[in-house]
């Protein structure tokens, strides 16, 4: 078991359940502090935003290593 535990925190960018959780509730009692409802809808729906956008990024990372497609340099439109 311990074997597991060590994998899990030597992987990049690994973070454990538990943190995790930790982490987004402190981040969510902060943000929403003194806000109003309107402005905690709005930021609710900006995350959303964020979120559906990064799991559409994961997505098309995937497709692309499936077939090794090798992306153009994107600093070359800044």
């Amino acid at each position: 078991m311990e074997g597991k535990k060590e994998d899990r925190t030597n992987a990049k960018g690994a973070i454990g359940t538990e943190q995790l959780v930790a982490i987004a509730g402190v981040l969510a009692v902060a943000i929403s502090d003194n806000l109003t409802e309107i402005q905690l809808a709005t930021v609710t729906n900006l995350l959303q935003l964020i979120t559906y956008n990064l799991f559409s990024i994961t997505a098309q990372r995937s497709i692309n290593n499936r077939q090794e497609v090798v992306l153009p340099d994107s600093t070359l439109f800044f």
